[in-house]
């Protein structure tokens, strides 16, 4: 079988052909949209840099693994940075792309098409200083996807054949900054398992034949901060498509392709938030099942169009990342864990977090595994913490108190890591000193961990808190500073205000939301220990504005 891959883009109204390149090429941008777009991209290369060369000879229909994938950009990547470094450009070498290290390759396919190429497009950009896309988004996904049927159901391989791009993103409500070339077109002539990834790659290092007009189009560093979150630019929407028997487009001389796969590629710098990335509502219910080493997830309810699938080792109250890499895949409806790690003891918790295109999520997730449910693989039973409190189950593990001032700690349901509730200490506004104290003493073992989440919003350098243990049944206590190997202390206390812990490091200012601080009790292992946070305000009225310090899923492993 003979197998074709052709990519094209549009520029101006003259064709021409190469024995593997239909083009449409030419100089003049047309704005569709003010403020005018200006293409701007790296230096291109000198040549073309094929894949079956990147591979040591596996062609580009032959690919079947993530580390194939990820071999043929790394090797074009090397052979870019060789080829601009003894070009006489001043040039910062990329670093290589590390696909196999951020999915496996059920969760690459678990993603949509604008998801893997997302992560791709960013990579290429990131790779050169560029910012990266904002996001997939769904009405400009719309627009490529319902392009790609229309030229697979017509027969045909080209732009504007319904319309000019800025027509179609008109039609779907979008308003802001993109161009006539703002579109990349692939088509491969074989069934291929990898479609999204082999565009990217002929877009940006096999397109020499195009004037390297699809790789100025992907790399482009002319886009507007006009909305979205700082430090990244734009929105982008994929169309995949196939057809299995007849696709024969015009002036085709092997034809019919069977299959065909298109790739379309459509992006746009919005100048107002549009109105599909409004937050969606949580699932409102999730159901797990498990056979063997595997974990079945469904859930129902909710209105989105996405779903990342978390999961976290031995931490029920986990908090998501902000990207869907690593330990999280996403899907429509259901979702599947399997071979999980065959450990005994070793506990796996979920969480299911609603999204959209335009990466907006819902602000509450729906967990299992909290308290009722465990994977424990193997035999052996798991392990319990020597302390453990989500703060769900009243006051009891805890005892408060103040030395200074009258106010102290107070259990409530403002600010929670999870689910409802948390301590908080009061920023007062004259001198106290405020104690939220372990109940009950226990002895840490040499790898015994102290995990807590925690937020505040404290006079920066003047009001703060600390952590601090005793060894003597809270005679004498001892700040844990040296301790901490995660979420570090903010800064010293000002000794010139009467502070009770002045001179001391502490958490001081703000926290920006929730963080979570881990401190080593190793060192205190065999000894009969408490642990306490402890807050202090300093004796000046510093006014409003300041809020506090609220703690929430405090453990002591073993």
């Amino acid at each position: 079988m003979r197998r074709y891959s052709y990519i094209i883009r549009s520029k101006n109204n003259f064709r021409f052909w190469t024995p593997a390149l239909l083009l449409l090429a030419a100089s003049l941008i047309v704005i569709l949209h003010p403020p005018a777009v200006v293409q701007a991209a790296p230096s291109n290369p000198s040549v073309d840099f094929p894949w079956n060369v990147t591979n040591s000879g596996t062609n580009w229909w032959s690919v079947t693994t993530l580390q194939q994938v990820q071999d043929a950009f790394n090797a074009a990547r090397t052979f870019e940075n060789n080829d601009a470094n003894t070009s006489g450009q001043a040039y910062v070498p990329m670093p290589m792309m590390n696909l196999t290290g951020a999915f496996t390759l059920a969760q690459w396919q678990a993603l949509s098409a604008g998801e893997r190429a997302l992560w791709l497009l960013n990579d290429e950009r990131v790779a050169r200083d560029l910012l990266p896309y904002e996001g997939v988004n769904s009405a400009v996904t719309t627009v490529a996807q319902d392009y790609t049927q229309w030229l697979l159901d017509n027969n045909q391989f080209d732009h504007n054949l319904t319309g000019l791009l800025g027509g179609r993103l008109d039609a779907q409500g979008l308003t802001g900054q993109y161009s006539s070339s703002g579109e990349n077109l692939a088509v491969h002539g074989t069934a291929v398992d990898f479609p999204v990834a082999l565009a990217v790659y002929n877009w940006n290092y096999d397109d020499s034949s195009s004037a390297w007009g699809h790789r100025e189009n992907d790399l482009n560093d002319s886009l507007v901060n006009n909305t979205g979150s700082a430090g990244s630019e734009g929105l982008i929407g994929i169309g995949l498509g196939t057809k299995l028997t007849g696709y024969s487009f015009p002036g085709c001389g092997s034809c019919p392709w069977e299959p065909a796969m298109i790739v379309t590629f459509d992006w746009i710098d919005p100048s107002v938030e549009i109105n599909n990335c409004t937050a969606p509502t949580a699932p409102t219910a999730v159901n797990i099942s498990r056979t063997g080493n595997n974990v079945a997830l469904t859930w129902s309810g909710g209105t989105a169009s996405l779903y990342e699938r978390w999961h976290a080792v031995n931490n029920p109250y986990f908090t998501p990342g902000s990207s869907c890499t690593g330990n999280c895949a996403a899907n429509a409806t259901s979702g599947q864990n399997t071979g999980l790690a065959s450990t005994p003891g070793t506990n796996y918790f979920y969480q299911v977090v609603a999204a959209n295109s335009c990466n907006v999520k819902a602000t509450a997730t729906k967990r299992v595994g909290d308290f009722s449910f465990a994977i424990t693989p193997g035999t052996a039973p798991p392990s319990s913490d020597l302390f453990s409190d989500n703060m769900e189950n009243g006051s009891s593990k805890w005892i408060v108190s103040h030395a200074l001032g009258t106010d102290d700690w107070g259990l409530g349901t403002a600010n929670p890591h999870s689910p409802t509730h948390a301590w908080f200490g009061n920023d007062v506004g004259n001198l106290s000193d405020q104690f939220l104290t372990m109940a009950t003493a226990v002895t840490p073992s040499s790898s015994s961990v102290l995990t807590f989440w925690h937020q505040y919003n404290l006079e920066s350098g003047y009001d703060g808190g600390v952590v601090e243990i005793s060894l003597n049944g809270g005679t004498t206590w001892t700040n844990l500073e040296s301790q901490i190997t995660l979420g570090n202390y903010d800064a010293s206390i000002s000794t010139g205000f009467n502070s009770p812990i002045g001179g001391q490091q502490a958490f001081t200012g703000t926290s920006s939301g929730q963080k979570e601080t881990k401190i080593a009790l190793g060192s205190f292992s065999g000894s009969s220990v408490l642990i306490r946070f402890r807050l202090a305000t300093d004796d000046f009225n510093e006014g409003d504005g300041w809020d506090g310090w609220y703690i929430d899923d405090v453990t002591i492993s073993q």
